[in-house]
């Protein structure tokens, strides 16, 4: 279910980007809200796994539609140093969405059931797609049906899909498999041939000749690269809380509190510094600098770790995703007003692409290194066979979470003798030591991807944005 929506929706950004270039964007906002809900309706009517796996696809190309044209459909409506100063309310909301909806999805599910979940988009974007008929303008452009770039679309499909695809998959099937590798072969062949039809489309979905500017290249290498925070951050924190420190799922979710306050205000006043400072690229470089520092910081938990020090952290790192993230959407609106679409439609691709590899990444590290870290804290101890296999023999093959979950925990420990229930308090002690030690590697890992945007981000060029009492015709 998550792949058919992750590879449908990436492989629509760029094309809807261009699309709204060429169309305008109100045909696509209100298309793309439609069409969300009838799939979202359909995917909470589903009978059927591969009824669900069908809707929540076309689901995803639709939410890609949406991705590609929000922040573009500023350009539409606010002056460049306004729409920057909406850039960060917008990323706000988007980065309180990401990291919010896995504990209200789990909320909604246990209380409602699952089909709630698809269920509740649809009143509300029914209302949004009364507001936008009514209140959103309808620019004309110059697209005609000739200046669709059919080819390089199809070829794009073809080339990114199997790379997406595998890339999901990399958790459950080694990548020397016959499979995976035939995944990567179809994606090696066809890209190139994507980057070739490209340079000879008239009106092509990804102008090559973009690349060649700094401003847009350095942009991307920044969203991509920062994705690492929030993609990581949303995954591995729960599992530090639940698995380490000893929390309930519920909790762990709720737990995530500093991180998205501290992304919410950071976002917010990130967007009115852009407007305002002239060196507006620093916002960016300190914003990564505080990601790096609260994700380093949060390398060093262990399980008598205080929670206090875990949200100071955590608190930090927002900040840090809150003033980095509208960086890159200002930056190419205000160098590229005449392409706003796709440059914008470009950084929301790469920033889900880095998302994504960044989790499978991280994901490779969780997987290869946690065994050999829980049997080397549980050698130690030279505890009995039949108490190990009581711990492991049912829950932590399915999931971590299982593992870790209290009353799952507790069960296991109120069937054994009151003789043994010690031991299990230390090879419990001594699992979770060993996940310490490999979220410390993951942590301190994705500080160092961070480093990248980071180092990118001080050679940025800024593009003009005007001060107060000034005027733009971006």
């Amino acid at each position: 279910m998550t792949t058919a929506y992750l590879v449908t929706s990436t492989v629509t950004i760029p094309v809807a980007g261009k699309l709204g270039d060429s169309f305008g964007r109100k045909p696509l906002v209100v298309g793309g809200l439609g069409g969300f809900l009838a799939a979202s309706w359909l995917a909470g009517a589903s009978s059927t796994a591969l009824e669900l796996v069908i809707t929540r696809g076309v689901q995803g190309v639709f939410g890609g539609v949406l991705t590609a044209v929000t922040f573009a459909t500023l350009a539409d409506i606010l002056p460049l140093r306004r729409r920057v100063m909406m850039h960060g309310l917008f990323s706000a909301i988007i980065g309180l969405a990401s990291a919010a909806a896995p504990t209200l999805g789990g909320y909604i599910t246990d209380s409602w059931g699952w089909r709630w979940i698809f269920y509740l988009n649809v009143p509300l974007g029914a209302l949004a797609v009364v507001i936008a008929l009514i209140f959103l303008p309808y620019l004309p452009t110059r697209g005609a049906a000739r200046s669709v770039d059919v080819a390089g679309g199809v070829t794009l499909a073809i080339g990114l899909v199997p790379l997406l695809i595998a890339l999901s998959a990399s958790g459950r099937h080694s990548w020397t498999s016959p499979l995976m590798l035939e995944l990567a072969g179809i994606s090696v062949v066809m890209l190139p041939v994507f980057l070739a039809v490209e340079r000879r489309a008239a009106e092509p979905i990804v102008p090559l000749g973009l690349f060649r500017r700094s401003v847009f290249t350095i942009a991307l290498v920044i969203a991509a690269g920062s994705a690492v925070g929030l993609y990581g951050l949303a995954i591995y924190v729960p599992l530090l809380y639940q698995g380490v420190l000893g929390e309930s799922a519920t909790d762990s979710g709720a737990m995530l509190a500093p991180l998205l306050i501290g992304m919410l205000v950071a976002a917010v006043l990130s967007g009115q510094l852009i407007a305002r400072v002239r060196r507006y690229r620093l916002v960016g470089t300190v914003g990564l600098a505080c990601m790096i520092g609260g994700i380093f910081l949060l390398s060093a938990a262990q399980p008598g770790t205080p929670r206090w020090h875990i949200f100071a952290d955590l608190a930090l790192a927002g900040a840090g995703m809150g003033l980095t993230w509208p960086l890159s959407t200002a930056v190419v609106q205000a160098a590229l007003p005449q392409v706003v679409g796709v440059a914008t439609s470009q950084v929301n691709f790469w920033r889900n692409l880095g998302g994504t590899v960044s989790v499978v990444l991280l994901g490779s590290l969780l997987s290869g290194r946690l065994p050999a870290a829980i049997d080397s804290r549980l050698s130690r101890l030279h505890l009995p066979p039949r108490l190990l296999h009581s711990i492991f023999s049912s829950g932590s093959q399915q999931s971590l979470q299982t593992l870790f979950d209290p009353a799952h925990l507790a069960g296991i420990r109120s069937r054994l003798p009151t003789s043994q229930q010690h031991l299990f308090d230390a090879a419990l002690g001594a699992v979770r030591l060993g996940l310490a030690d490999v979220l410390h590697q993951i942590f301190l890992l994705a500080a160092v991807i961070l480093v990248v945007p980071l180092v990118a981000s001080v050679f940025l060029k800024e593009a003009p944005i005007p001060r107060k009492g000034q005027h733009s015709i971006a």
